[in-house]
């Protein structure tokens, strides 16, 4: 099945036919982390995002950046197609990488209306916003 892999510390993507999800997860060196999935609506097309969980967390002079569709994402990631049912499925295209070395290029970019800026809010209060440190937890 067709799976992408975004490193951006190289500003590289890669797509290749892994024979299933955890193998694509190795590949990306997520493979036994915590990870979220996240979901890209273009057009029609579904596609899943697989991050490290903590991500944006990480202190940003230690991280590199991508952003697709204007979101920001940090570290590595595993893109896939979903199906109709679901099911996951050969990834439909390669959507745009919009690498970002560090964390000036990601606040420029911000700055440029490029991307929005990440945030958690609880009853529309904002409790974290990026680059805010933010513990890990262990």
């Amino acid at each position: 099945m067709n799976f992408a892999v975004i490193t951006p510390s190289k500003q590289e993507t890669i797509i290749a036919d892994f024979s299933d999800l955890d193998t694509a997860l190795r590949a990306a060196d997520l493979h036994g982390r915590g990870v979220d999935h996240g979901m890209l609506m273009l057009g029609v097309h579904r596609i899943g995002i697989i991050v490290y969980e903590y991500s944006l967390f990480v202190p940003a002079a230690e991280q590199s950046y991508f952003a697709i569709h204007g979101r920001l994402y940090a570290g590595n990631a595993v893109l896939y197609g979903v199906a109709d049912s679901g099911d996951t499925a050969d990834l439909p295209f390669m959507p745009e990488v919009f690498f970002m070395p560090n964390q000036y290029a990601v606040e420029r970019s911000i700055s440029l209306g490029l991307i929005t800026r990440p945030y958690m809010a609880v009853n529309n209060e904002i409790t974290w916003q990026w680059p805010q440190p933010h513990k890990i937890p262990k």
